[in-house]
């Protein structure tokens, strides 16, 4: 079966989906980096410019949402980092998502 969603019914469904598997994270500030914990390992190390995404997370949406481009799944967490954690004032137009193993 098919589902055709818009892409506002697929922002609040990656937003959710997001919500849910950061649930109870931890915020810990290293040197200039914050950095999120999720069971105590690293999940998002947020630096002002950009953010290193642990490829976990990605494999994690992989698995729920028909990801075309990595693209997409970098807009989703761009778009959750930005509405649910906060960046730096102004920096919001160039910040920058990359996926690596964090632990």
């Amino acid at each position: 079966m098919k589902y055709i969603v818009t892409e506002s019914q697929m922002n609040n469904l990656s937003s959710n989906f997001l919500d849910e598997l950061f649930d109870g994270y931890e915020v810990k500030y290293e040197n200039e980096n914050r950095v999120i914990y999720l069971n105590d390992r690293p999940v998002i190390m947020l630096d002002p410019n950009k953010a290193v995404v642990d490829s976990s997370v990605l494999d994690e949406m992989s698995k729920v949402f028909l990801i075309d481009t990595i693209n997409d799944a970098k807009q989703m967490i761009r778009g959750w980092i930005l509405n649910r954690i906060g960046v730096k004032s102004g920096s919001e137009p160039f910040y920058g998502i990359k996926f690596k193993k964090l632990s």
